[in-house]
């Protein structure tokens, strides 16, 4: 049997223990083999919006992890060889 490929698809669910600043939701999503987390703040529009008064999903998305920067190699210029430091 085939693992499930969670490639392209994300899930939120609702915060039980929210404080004031924390999302309501919160969760995991893949874009091409990328994870991400993903957080959702119930919110509800202003007098000026196309429909005042309606509740929407404001949501932010952040990399799980930075991928690590390839180092690079040593500049073939420099030489530290054996010598012995004089202090």
């Amino acid at each position: 049997m085939a693992g499930f490929d969670n490639t392209n698809r994300g899930v939120m669910f609702k915060s039980e223990k929210k404080k004031d600043t924390d999302s309501d939701y919160g969760g995991t999503l893949n874009v091409d083999g990328v994870e991400y987390f993903l957080n959702g703040w119930i919110k509800v529009a202003g007098p000026n919006a196309r429909n005042p008064g309606s509740k929407f999903l404001s949501v932010s998305i952040s990399k799980k992890s930075k991928q690590p920067e390839a180092r690079s190699a040593p500049s073939p210029g420099l030489d530290f060889g054996d010598d012995d430091i004089p202090f």
